[in-house]
């Protein structure tokens, strides 16, 4: 799973999943490396609730994360 903050409704306790990290081998592309793509299958795209203890984590690293890059 390639998840970003975008993924998360704090509002909803959900996530969803949209993407995917996969790796590309140097091979195919020169370089090598994971990089992000869509789901092979619609049945791969999926809603997942947040535990309420996760959510709440979730949103004090947030806020850390948010204080950090100021």
């Amino acid at each position: 799973m390639a998840l970003k903050w975008q993924d998360i409704n704090f509002l909803t306790g959900t996530l969803q999943v949209r993407r995917i990290l996969t790796h590309m081998p140097a091979r195919l592309n020169g370089k090598g490396g994971y990089i992000e793509a869509e789901p092979k299958t619609e049945s791969s795209r999926s809603n997942i609730a947040i535990a309420p203890f996760a959510l709440e984590k979730l949103k004090e690293h947030r806020v850390r994360q948010l204080y950090a890059s100021r």
